[in-house]
């Protein structure tokens, strides 16, 4: 274009240009609106997270002091299991 016509070369430089920052401008838009729904997630993820935390912990509590039937039945089976030795040849052999 500069070949052709020298003198429509500053306005065609300043059309690029203008096209330019807004091509910027725009991917601008683009990436705040993509970290802004990533952010979005990981609080979300992050909350999931805490309520699974939380829940684990009282099963655990619940498991070990014996707050269910259940978790009393597994206490005592892991106890039962506990009073046999095994041999090095893999034998169950109770204790003594």
């Amino acid at each position: 274009m500069l070949f052709v016509a020298p003198a429509s070369a500053v306005s065609a430089l300043a059309i690029l240009s203008g096209l330019g920052s807004f091509v910027v401008a725009l991917e601008s838009i683009v990436a705040r609106r993509r970290r802004v729904a990533l952010n979005k997630e990981i609080v979300d993820l992050t909350s999931r997270l805490n309520q699974l935390e939380t829940a684990e912990q009282r099963r655990f509590a619940l498991e070990v002091f014996g707050g269910t039937k259940k978790g009393r039945q597994r206490s005592q089976a892991k106890l039962s299991s506990a009073s046999t030795d095994t041999d090095p040849v893999g034998r169950s052999t109770p204790s003594h």
